[in-house]
């Protein structure tokens, strides 16, 4: 590599925690993130950059459309996907610092927040995280998108209607927030499922996402006894599993360990005081990644 490619390399090295937020943002998945934000890096390493004014604007505008290209193909797939899908989280290790997309405002990449975003269209969804999340003008969003200015402030208009609405239901001080995840983690870590009783709303829904490929509901569990059920049940099965509090998409979340490996990532959605969704991530696929970057903590009777 000689000094202008390592120039044009370091140039996007500046930009690429911001890209890799945008497409994350936009297909709640790592790996294909981290997949198109490279491929943005390819074309823009190759193309006349004479011609371009703004780096920044220009790959955004590159990812934005590349990962809108996958979003679409991902909407029809999802729709045979086996059970509820969830997005792959993004974990941080205590003491270390996060994947540099995972500091943001945990209300940009919760896991409520992203499941709101699931539910818009792709175009509308990618014009409403350019503008909330990015703070691009309609124009720009709009020669992205394809769109007119009038068109992109609807669409954004529209999209910020549904997830402040979203946003207020499961809106809870950080305080409260970890409290009740340090509760459940030692309900669960004690095997106390009646102690995770305690905890759930009498209307509590439970989504588990296997993708077909682990032993995972693939229904939505809903009201407190089912889920205690399901947790006593779990609680016989599997007698080696650990758990752990970390950071999971911004916000504190437990994850389930069997031996070294990452078996399960839970998020919780908390009302006035009590635990009304669990989000539980147990797709393998979508916690390969996580297991290679995350060190296990080895609990007390471990040491």
């Amino acid at each position: 590599m000689d000094d202008s490619d390592l120039a044009v390399a370091q140039r996007f090295e500046a930009l690429r925690p911001r890209l890799q937020r945008l497409a994350y943002r936009l297909l709640g998945s790592v790996a294909e993130a981290e997949d198109v934000v490279q491929d943005a890096f390819l074309r823009w390493a190759t193309a006349d950059r004479d011609k371009i004014q703004v780096d920044a604007a220009w790959l955004s505008t590159v990812t934005t459309r590349l990962a809108l290209d996958r979003l679409r193909a991902a909407s029809v797939a999802r729709t045979d996907y086996v059970g509820p899908w969830l997005p792959e989280p993004l974990v941080e290790a205590p003491d270390t610092d996060a994947p540099d997309y995972a500091h943001d405002r945990a209300d940009d990449v919760s896991t409520a927040l992203l499941l709101v975003l699931e539910r818009l269209g792709p175009t509308e969804r990618a014009a409403f995280l350019l503008h909330e999340s990015f703070d691009l003008p309609h124009a720009e969003i709009a020669e992205t998108l394809g769109l007119s200015e009038a068109g992109s402030r609807q669409l954004v208009h529209r999209a910020r209607e549904r997830v402040r609405s979203e946003k207020r239901r499961f809106d809870v001080d950080p305080e409260t927030q970890r409290e009740l995840i340090a509760r459940y983690a030692q309900a669960l870590i004690a095997r106390d499922a009646q102690g995770v009783a305690a905890l759930l709303a009498p209307d509590v829904v439970l989504l588990n996402d296997g993708g077909g490929h682990v032993g995972a509901a693939r229904n939505p569990i809903e009201g407190a006894e089912r889920v205690t059920r399901l947790f006593e049940g779990i609680n016989r099965k599997n007698k080696s599993i650990t758990f752990q509090v970390m950071l999971v998409n911004g916000e504190p979340g437990l994850v389930h360990f069997l031996g070294d490996s990452i078996f399960a990532v839970d998020t919780l959605g908390i009302e006035n005081g009590r635990i009304t969704r669990i989000w539980r991530q147990m797709n393998p696929y979508k916690l390969a990644s996580r297991t290679a970057s995350i060190p296990r903590t080895p609990s007390a009777s471990e040491q």
